[in-house]
């Protein structure tokens, strides 16, 4: 699957950025359509989102939107980067075709303690060094510990970067807030973001992608042991690590935490890098990956899930609340993430799922998405489920689900989660994922081979087997496509010929 942006919107962007580039100052109105432009073209290029914080910083210094704002030497480099980026690049996202690898299987873990040192290991490679005295002035920030978490995480990058190309990384940290700020690229912190860029950086010219996540420390003893300096325990916990361990490059990576560093894009001389083309041209022509297998979980696979939960595998309520999930994931084409969160804690009323988002009317539920993968400004989106002449259906089991939930769960409030777990959390994509791979694997399947993207996919694959006409395909899934989808009125009465003809399709 491929993310474009459109030639001529490359080369819009390319001639606004070389407008401005050429000023010493603009007006506060166009920094915002600058960040308008590079906004749109960051949900393609992922990278760019560490690359535009430093123009939203400089939009905030203007009250009104003719003042005119300085652009200071960190806005310079960040329209320099986007500049040469674009200029390389043939408009195709080349970061979607791997799947993500985790540390457990690379072997690649970081650790940082702000009063001793840091360390890394990386398949048998490893690292250690005390702090220099370059930063010793970041201890008293706020940022402070995510700065120092970080910090060994860009030096992983710097010495073994060249090793994970076409590869999507995914660092592990015992700091949530070095894992938020590695997820969103950004930080309100400048120290933190001259990190992020040498570590975006270093995933555009090594073709790798990376993301984070949470993990507490005691599963991170390797590298914990290294920032300690007890390489001891660091022997006894990795014995078949190198003799000896790589040194860490002071001279690249302390010196651009300086003031008046220079541009990590040029050569000391001024000069663009010489090799940039080559790097840019190679992620290019890396796109023929192997991809996950995520196979489709089709209507009759979804039957079998159902006849299976029915005889029960869990409890009474779990069985039914993973048999609404699924079969509304099947037919509202929902994504895994519509219908549940990464963690419990982070459960938000104004942006996930609710009770209050399911309505019933005229026989149809309504279900209301406040956020979507396609939807990034929250507008909001419905989603109707019919009541179709089928044995599974999904505004028969919906509300069947919510008749049984205020029984078994003792608080429903309009702003509860609308599928919870254990104590009235709300339901985590792993709790979800991993009863439906149960109940796979008790239906003779292998669970590997499917995610919970697997219903949006069998949906889809359902819809053509049943000769649904793809422009409703594309209503269904919420698909973006040809201009011509716009002009198409769909009214309720052809969304519920489409369900009941999936439903039909496949009765026997």
């Amino acid at each position: 699957m491929e993310a474009r942006l459109p030639q001529e919107k490359v080369d819009r962007i390319c001639e606004f950025i070389s407008s401005i580039s050429v000023k010493s100052s603009c007006s506060k109105r166009e920094v915002l359509q600058l960040l308008g432009h590079l906004n749109f073209a960051s949900r393609v290029i992922l990278p760019g989102r560490s690359f535009v914080s430093y123009l939203i910083n400089l939009s905030t210094k203007a009250k009104e939107l003719h003042h005119f704002v300085r652009l200071n030497k960190e806005c310079r480099i960040d329209l320099e980067f986007w500049l040469r980026f674009l200029k390389n690049w043939n408009g195709i996202n080349m970061f979607y075709n791997s799947t993500y690898i985790s540390n457990y299987d690379m072997e690649l873990f970081t650790d940082a303690s702000s009063t001793i040192g840091f360390g890394g290991y990386f398949g048998g490679k490893w690292f250690y060094s005390s702090w220099p005295t370059e930063i010793k002035n970041i201890t008293n920030s706020k940022h402070s510990m995510a700065f120092f978490e970080l910090y060994p995480i860009v030096v992983a990058a710097v010495l073994w970067g060249a090793s994970w190309k076409t590869k999507k990384v995914l660092f592990w940290s015992d700091n949530m807030s070095t894992v938020e700020i590695i997820r969103k690229g950004r930080s309100k912190c400048l120290y933190i973001m001259k990190l992020m860029r040498k570590l975006t950086w270093c995933a555009c010219t090594n073709n790798f992608f990376f993301s984070a996540k949470h993990v507490p420390g005691v599963q991170n003893d390797i590298s914990d042991a290294l920032s300690r300096f007890q390489i001891q325990r660091f022997r006894t916990l990795a014995p078949d690590a190198d003799l000896f361990r790589n040194r860490v490059p002071k001279s690249q990576m302390y010196n651009y935490l300086k003031e008046n560093c220079s541009d990590p894009l040029e050569l000391y001389n001024g000069k663009p890098l010489p090799r940039l083309t080559l790097i840019l041209n190679s992620v290019k022509r890396s796109q023929n990956q192997n991809k996950r297998i995520r196979l489709p979980i089709t209507f009759d696979i979804l039957e079998q899930i159902i006849k299976r939960l029915r005889k029960g595998v869990f409890s009474k309520f779990i069985d039914l609340m993973i048999e609404t999930a699924s079969v509304i994931s099947f037919f509202g084409f929902l994504r895994c993430g519509e219908i549940t969160v990464i963690k419990s804690e982070h459960f938000e009323p104004a942006i996930n799922l609710c009770i209050s988002d399911i309505s019933f009317t005229d026989n149809i539920a309504n279900l209301h998405l406040k956020q979507s993968k396609t939807d990034p400004f929250r507008k909001g989106i419905d989603i109707q489920l019919h009541k179709i002449n089928s044995h599974i259906c999904p505004y028969r089991v919906l509300k069947r689900y919510l008749e049984i939930r205020k029984t078994f769960i003792s608080s429903y409030q309009n702003t509860d989660p609308l599928f919870v777990s254990i104590g009235n959390l709300a339901m985590e994509r792993e709790f979800f994922i991993t009863k439906i791979r149960h109940v796979l694997e008790l239906c003779g399947y292998n669970p590997k081979n499917f995610s919970g993207h697997s219903f949006r996919i069998g949906a889809g694959t359902a819809a053509g087997q049943a000769k649904i006409e793809d422009h409703m395909i594309k209503t269904l899934g919420r698909w973006s496509s040809d201009c011509y989808v716009r002009y198409i009125r769909t009214q309720p009465i052809s969304i519920k010929h489409a369900q009941q003809q999936l439903a039909e399709s496949f009765n026997h």
